[in-house]
C-alpha cells in the first residue's frame, strides 16, 4: 500500500521538507504557521496544472464538496453583511484556512509529502509533550505555562486536542504495524505519557472530553489486533490519570470538574463572569439573535456588531464577544441556515469518507472529526487561527490520496 508507506529521508523532495516544517509549526507557533502557509500559495502559483487536476479528480469527494459549500455560504454572507451595514473584510481574512485547504490538496497528492506532514505534526507534539513534562517536573514557568497548568506552545485547549490527535495517530499506526521492537515500546511510552499529560497536567477540559472516545477506539482497535497487553495498559493509564495526585493538587480532570461545578453555582447566584457563565450568556443571546434572522443571518463579519447592538439594547451589563464559543451557532448567526448546514455537512462528510475509506485513514478521519465536531459545541475551533489551520492541513492530507475512496485501496488497507 504505497499511499501509507513510510518514506526515507532520501525520498523527500523540497516540498516534503516544507510540509514537515509546516507540521511542526502547526503544533508550536501561530506566527510560523502563518508564514509557512504562504508556501501553499507559492506552490499553487507555480503548479497551476497540478492544482486544477487535483480539483478535477477530487471534485466528487464529499469532503471537497462540503468545504466548497462552506466557502460559498461565507461568500454569500458578504452582500448580506453589506446590506446591513457591516464590514465583512476582516472576517473573510479569518476564513483564509478554508482556501488553503484547496491549495494544499494538490501539494499532498505525493505520498511522501503527506507522510512528512504527519511526521512534522508528530514531532511538534513531541516538543509540546516534552516541554510540558519538563515544566511540570521542574516547576519552571515558561512560554504559556501557568501554575498547575503546563501547556507550553498552545493554549490548554489546543494543547490537549492536538496532542491527543498525535497520540491517537501514533497508537493506531503502531497497532496496525504490530511491531514489538524497542522503538515500538518507546512509542507506546510516549503515548501513555501524552495521556497522563492531557488528563493530569493540562487543564484543557475540551481536549480531555475528546480524549475519552479516542482512548476507547485505541483500546477496541488493540483488542481487534489481539494486542491485549496494550489495551489493558492504555485503559489503565487513562483511568489512573484522572485520579487526584493529592488533596491539594488534584488532577486536571478533577480540577476541571470542580471548576465547572463552581462556575454553574456562581452563575445561578448571579455571577456570570466565569468560563461557563460567559458561555451560557453567549449561547442564550446568540439563539435570540438567530431567531430574528434565521435564514440569511447577519452576514459574514456581522456577528460581532450585531451582538454588541443586541446587548446594548437588551442587556448592557452582559459581556460582549466576537464569537459565541459555539461554531454551529456562530455560522448560523453569521451565514444563516446555509452556514449551519455547511458546518454539519462538513462533519458528516468526514464521517462518511472515514467509513468508506476504512483502515488507518478511516481511523484518523474519525479522530479528526471527533476532535472538531465535539469542541465546536463549546469552542470556536473552526474560526480560531491555530485550530482551523490544523484541521484543513490534516484533512487535506487525508483526502488527497489518489483516489481516496477507490475500492482497490480499501482492499489494500
Amino acid at each position: 500500500m504505497t499511499t501509507w508507506r513510510f518514506t526515507t529521508f532520501k525520498q523527500l523532495d523540497g516540498w516534503s521538507w516544507y510540509t514537515l516544517a509546516l507540521g511542526i509549526a502547526l503544533q508550536t507557533s501561530t506566527a510560523l504557521t502563518s508564514v509557512l502557509t504562504g508556501g501553499a500559495f507559492i506552490w499553487a502559483l507555480s503548479h497551476p496544472h497540478n492544482c486544477l487536476a487535483t480539483w478535477r479528480d477530487l471534485k466528487a469527494e464529499p469532503v471537497f464538496r462540503a468545504m466548497l459549500f462552506l466557502l460559498v455560504a461565507i461568500l454569500i454572507g458578504v452582500p448580506v453583511a453589506l446590506r446591513h451595514g457591516y464590514a465583512p473584510w476582516d472576517m473573510l481574512g479569518k476564513h483564509t484556512p478554508f482556501v488553503i485547504f484547496f491549495l494544499v490538496l494538490g501539494l499532498f497528492r505525493q505520498p511522501q509529502r503527506r507522510w512528512a506532514g504527519f511526521a512534522g505534526f508528530g514531532l511538534g507534539a513531541l516538543l509540546a509533550l516534552s516541554t510540558s513534562l519538563f515544566a511540570a517536573a521542574s516547576g519552571v514557568a515558561f512560554l504559556n505555562v501557568a501554575p498547575d497548568d503546563f501547556n507550553t506552545f498552545r493554549n490548554h485547549t489546543e494543547h490537549n486536542i492536538f496532542l491527543g490527535l498525535a497520540a491517537f495517530g501514533l497508537a493506531t499506526l503502531l497497532l496496525r504495524n504490530g511491531g514489538r521492537s524497542w522503538t515500538a515500546w518507546l512509542g507506546w511510552l510516549l503515548i501513555w505519557l501524552a495521556i497522563f499529560d492531557i488528563l493530569h497536567l493540562v487543564h484543557g477540559r475540551t481536549g480531555q472530553i475528546v480524549l475519552a472516545p479516542l482512548l476507547a477506539i485505541i483500546v477496541v482497535y488493540a483488542l481487534k489486533r489481539r494486542s491485549f497487553a496494550i489495551a489493558v495498559i492504555t485503559g489503565a493509564v487513562g483511568l489512573l490519570s484522572i485520579l487526584p495526585g493529592s488533596p491539594t493538587h488534584p488532577s486536571a480532570v478533577t480540577a476541571g470538574v470542580q471548576a465547572t461545578e463552581q462556575d454553574i453555582a456562581r452563575y445561578k447566584s448571579g455571577h456570570a463572569a466565569t468560563s461557563v457563565g460567559y458561555r451560557i450568556d453567549f449561547f442564550d443571546t446568540t439563539v435570540r439573535l438567530i431567531q430574528e434572522r434565521p435564514i440569511l443571518g447577519y452576514g459574514t463579519g456581522g456577528f460581532t456588531p450585531a451582538y454588541a447592538d443586541f446587548i446594548k439594547t437588551h442587556d448592557p451589563a452582559q459581556q460582549a464577544t466576537h464569537n459565541p464559543h459555539n461554531d454551529y451557532l456562530f455560522y448560523w448567526a453569521e451565514n444563516g441556515l446555509p452556514g449551519l448546514l455547511a458546518v454539519i455537512f462538513l462533519y458528516l462528510a468526514m464521517v462518511y469518507t472515514a467509513w468508506r475509506a476504512g483502515g488507518i485513514k478511516g481511523l484518523w478521519l474519525i479522530a479528526l472529526t471527533l476532535a472538531w465536531a465535539v469542541p465546536s459545541l463549546a469552542n470556536s475551533v473552526l474560526l480560531d487561527h491555530a485550530s482551523s489551520f490544523v484541521l484543513v492541513t490534516l484533512l487535506a492530507a487525508l483526502v488527497a490520496g489518489a483516489p481516496p475512496l477507490n475500492a482497490a485501496e480499501r482492499t489494500e488497507q
